[in-house]
């Protein structure tokens, strides 16, 4: 039949009839045939338009993994075998196995004041909300310049509590995002923070905002950014998977690109640390059991 399937793309079906002497309603069966679809095949067609809209709706982000969470949170038992191998026949590839545009080398700053204290001492793991908050700064590339991004967030759930975005990387951006987690969280008691020592946090201006408020300020040790790793990973998920995709015009391009991915990390993103859970499905069940 291969060899049919062939000559019937190059000859005139009735000719290749009379050359073969074979009816023409034979013919017409055998090259129309299909055979019918197992219940296994029938399953995997059902299954392609959910895993397909979980993929679109994640922006391209869920890989098989992250999709066999959602399907399984639908009721859907599937392995995450067969969820990549549905993807791949359907050309889903998320943005992180994708070819990345061009990845911009940071530079740590090496101060060894001794007030720079790692009291945090990489335990990143906390038992309950707003004991301890991770920050860090990053910059952002746009076709009109640079911008800053300063995030604090939550060790316990992982929640990106607030975040400032500026052109100037100075100590207004992260004294604005820390007071704005600070009325958020209803101004925690026995709070610790923890940054790199970057000039923004050993700067005498918030060292005495953390001082006034009894927040205990804890450094990462001079050129160990694995000593900030819940934020230096967040960064990284960041430009993975929205930043190095797409190019931005200016400030409000960006500004919207950071609004909707942290909402996307906080109330949308499974998270291997939180058992596949998201950020506020960790808060909601702490609230529920404990309360604030």
């Amino acid at each position: 039949m291969q060899e049919i399937n062939k000559l019937n793309k190059q000859y005139n079906f009735h000719a290749l009839c009379r050359a073969l002497e074979i009816r023409r309603s034979n013919l017409y069966y055998h090259l129309n045939y299909r055979s019918p679809k197992t219940i296994f095949e029938q399953d995997d067609e059902k299954l392609k338009p959910r895993i397909r809209k979980i993929f679109e709706d994640s922006r391209n982000r869920f890989g098989s993994r992250m999709i066999r969470v959602k399907l399984i949170e639908q009721g859907v038992t599937i392995s995450q075998e067969r969820t990549a191998r549905l993807m791949k026949e359907m050309d889903l590839v998320c943005n992180s196995s994708k070819k990345l545009l061009p990845e911009y080398k940071r530079s740590y700053s090496y101060s060894r004041t001794a007030y720079c204290l790692n009291k945090l001492q990489r335990k990143f793991s906390q038992e309950h909300p707003n004991s301890v908050w991770v920050s860090d700064i990053t910059y952002l590339r746009t076709c009109s310049g640079i911008y800053y991004l300063c995030v604090i967030i939550d060790l316990f759930s992982r929640y990106i509590i607030s975040y400032t975005l500026s052109g100037i990387a100075d100590t207004s951006l992260v004294i604005d995002a820390f007071i704005k987690a600070y009325e958020l969280r209803d101004k925690p008691k026995r709070l610790m923070f923890h940054s790199d020592q970057g000039s923004q946090y050993i700067s005498s201006k918030f060292r005495g905002l953390l001082k006034r408020l009894n927040v205990e300020q804890s450094f990462s040790n001079a050129g160990s950014p694995h000593d900030n790793a819940v934020a230096e990973s967040f960064f990284a998920s960041l430009k993975r998977d929205e930043l190095y995709q797409h190019i931005y015009n200016g400030l409000i391009d960006i500004k919207v690109a950071v609004d909707e991915y942290i909402y996307y990390f906080n109330n949308e993103r499974p998270h291997q640390r939180l058992g596949l859970k998201t950020p506020k499905q960790i808060e909601d069940n702490y609230i529920l059991t404990y309360g604030y």
